[in-house]
């Protein structure tokens, strides 16, 4: 039996999926679904997210330490419905931490070793 089994039935998950294919980018589930899948209750809360302005510094990438306000900056020319306040910011760098990107303190506040794409 796997954790998933009875969970992603659900078609948004399909929908989603093509889409973030076809736009080329890549979508996560994230927050209490998953919670709720690993400790086997139903829910219907599907919270989800895109990774579609930065890719994860590597090797073949070259990554610059980014502000939280810088981070903010990029995402809304990209996004021109979201608004730059300082929730958005905390959102972001929660789920920036979630999905793998390098961290740290600095005078400027929270950075985050991003690589932009073009």
């Amino acid at each position: 039996m796997t954790l998933t089994k009875g969970y992603l039935e659900n078609p948004v998950f399909g929908i989603v999926s093509e889409v973030a294919e076809s736009i080329g980018v890549r979508a996560f589930v994230i927050g209490g679904f998953v919670r709720d899948c690993f400790l086997g209750r139903k829910t219907d809360d599907i919270d989800m997210m895109i990774a579609s302005s930065f890719d994860l510094e590597n090797s073949e990438s070259q990554g610059q330490w980014m502000s939280g306000n810088e981070v903010v900056n990029v995402l809304c020319r990209n996004y021109s419905q979201l608004k730059a306040d300082s929730g958005l910011k905390l959102r972001l760098g929660k789920a920036l931490r979630y999905l793998g990107y390098k961290a740290k303190h600095t005078k400027r506040g929270q950075e985050y070793l991003l690589s932009t794409r073009k």
